[in-house]
């Protein structure tokens, strides 16, 4: 059984590579080619969050206090999800905050080179946000009872 969902896996990775390759190589649009990417992608994260809690839910299965360990796992998976979106929230603003500053800063730079220090600061401040979000991960996690 592991065989095969490493099977599953691999080919979720390797199909939709194949699937652009050929578009490209053919002459037409990778539409959905990168649909089916974004797809993959998914299903990869859907494989990852339900493996190890189902095989941890069926090793606790004829233990006592079924109920209490069920709960536990149930906080624990909100609380890792939790932290996966705090982290991928936060990268998606800095990247946007990113986009725009550096785009702008580097037009600036272009009319007058003396004003670099003042323009990457706030490039940096955007990039400050997925930090944030990174440490907010961390504390969700160190919460966690395990």
């Amino acid at each position: 059984m592991e065989y095969i969902l490493l099977l599953v896996v691999a080919a979720i990775i390797v199909l939709p590579a194949v699937l652009i390759g050929k578009r490209i190589l053919t002459g037409k649009k990778a539409k959905y080619a990168m649909i089916f990417n974004v797809a993959a992608i998914l299903a990869i994260c859907g494989l990852t969050i339900a493996g190890p809690l189902g095989g941890i839910v069926l090793a606790a299965g004829g233990a006592a206090g079924t109920a209490e360990i069920a709960a536990l796992l149930a906080a624990s998976g909100n609380a890792f999800i939790g932290a996966g979106l705090a982290v991928g929230l936060a990268c998606v603003g800095a990247g946007i905050a990113v986009a725009s500053s550096a785009s702008t800063a580097i037009s600036a730079m272009t009319e007058n080179s003396s004003i670099m220090g003042r323009a990457l600061i706030f490039v940096a401040l955007g990039e400050g946000i997925a930090i944030y979000g990174l440490l907010i991960a961390i504390q969700i996690i160190n919460k966690i009872p395990l």
